[in-house]
């Protein structure tokens, strides 16, 4: 399966869960679908040059704790061809990691609310947590548990961050746990609140949650649902709607408003970056800090975002902007300047629900080095693109490999790049 330059055809029209189009409600299923054009994908060689606000914050990332088992040396040799190996048969995976300290351990959330460990390639019987009955939705939804966070320091605190549905009030919701004194399993009750948002629909989630090498706590939530935006919430000032939350989880939490904005947001908002649809998934480049996001779009145009270290706070767009292209809806009549436009889109002509991926830092494969995969869920097919600052630097590229309805990338703890599909199937991307 040698890489090559995308040109490609639609090959099926499903919608991953927490992801939709914009011009149908989600689906789990692999659906029917056309043949389809054949176009190719654009990229964006430049990232703007700034957003609507600043801040004195370098807002930098990475996956702290994880350092001495990543590797940041540039990529050598020659790229070989790519496979997918399977590493574990287990339902409706939207989230892959380990914790630091632990590059043995490889977490699987599923969004039923269960929580897997497989150790040393083996899949654990005995979950490591099981928050279902704290929270709404699950597999055939856009809601349910989401994302999974651990603490820069788990390896002596236990702690680690859920991103899910709140079963009272359908609010995305992060809270705190803690693993208890065998460390295959954890404590289902949370410790505290983190974050809660109140959305309009049961879609456009978004779900991810990120430490930056800052120590802060990245929080992805949508636009929360209706095709368009339509009363601007991605770019109101007063909810976190369409946004990517920075929030300080070792501040003085409230049981009510949960942890506090992080030390350098604009205006001590917990707001960080806006402007966007329905961000599945982010993550950071632990090597460069960069901030990469995966777009759902609307109604032609699926983006990959990039807010690189040191940005400050960005606006990517939505709903003034579908991928490079105007949109616009009647709440929204005036863009501001420094809209940050995506370093790479593809039409709906290929695939209609972009999944975020990881940039790969592992050392079995060392010309993918700084290579960011990402892929489409109703299509499967997964690409790979580089960039240097903010700016496509090569890609994006087919990497030929396709297992159909990616619905979640992940990253050991070595920096080796995972990824799963909704047929049950979660995959460790090796040379062939």
């Amino acid at each position: 399966m040698k890489l090559r330059i995308l040109s490609v055809a639609l090959v099926g029209t499903a919608l991953v869960a927490c992801g939709d189009s914009g011009t149908t409600s989600s689906s789990t299923s692999a659906g029917g679908g056309g043949t389809g054009g054949s176009t190719t994908t654009t990229a964006n060689g430049g990232n703007g040059t700034g957003g609507t606000t600043t801040t004195t914050s370098t807002g930098g990332g990475g996956t702290g704790g994880f350092g001495p088992d990543y590797s940041c040396d540039p990529p050598t040799g020659t790229l070989p061809n790519l496979k997918l190996t399977e590493f574990a048969t287990l339902g409706s995976v939207v989230q892959i990691k380990s914790p630091p300290g632990a590059p043995d351990r490889v977490f699987l959330v599923q969004q039923n609310g269960i929580i897997r460990i497989v150790e040393n390639g083996t899949l654990v019987d005995t979950p490591f947590v099981n928050v279902s009955g704290l929270m709404a939705g699950g597999p055939g939804s856009e809601e349910g548990l989401l994302g999974l966070a651990f603490h820069p320091d788990y390896a002596t605190n236990g702690r680690f961050f859920l991103h899910f549905t709140r079963k009272s009030d359908h609010n995305c919701t992060v809270m705190e746990f803690k693993v208890t004194s065998d460390p295959m399993v954890a404590d289902p009750e949370p410790v505290q609140l983190v974050l809660t948002e109140p959305t309009a629909q049961s879609n456009h989630n978004g779900g991810a949650v990120e430490f930056g090498s800052d120590g802060f706590l990245y929080v992805s939530i949508g636009d929360g649902g209706m095709q368009g935006d339509p009363e601007c919430d991605a770019q109101k000032t007063t909810n976190l709607l369409g946004k990517i939350s920075r929030v300080d989880v070792d501040g003085t939490c409230d049981a009510t408003t949960g942890c506090p904005a992080a030390a350098g947001n604009a205006n001590g908002s917990k707001i960080y970056h806006q402007g966007m649809r329905n961000p599945w998934r982010i993550s950071f480049d632990y090597c460069t800090d960069d901030l990469y996001i995966g777009d759902v779009g609307q109604d032609t145009y699926e983006e990959v975002d990039v807010a690189p270290k040191a940005s400050g706070q960005l606006n990517f767009g939505w709903p003034y902007r579908e991928g490079m292209h105007d949109f616009g809806v009647a709440a929204c009549p005036v863009a501001p300047a420094g809209l940050i436009e995506p370093i790479a889109e593809y039409t709906h002509a290929i695939g209609k629900s972009v999944t975020g991926g990881y940039v790969y830092r592992g050392s079995k494969i060392p010309a993918l080095r700084g290579a960011y995969f990402y892929a489409d869920y109703s299509t499967g097919i997964i690409w790979t693109l580089r960039s240097v600052n903010g700016a496509l630097t090569d890609g994006p590229t087919d990497t030929g490999m396709n297992p159909g309805n990616v619905s979640a990338f992940g990253q050991d703890g070595e920096g080796e790049v995972y990824l799963s599909n909704y047929s049950n199937k979660v995959y460790r991307i090796d040379a062939e």
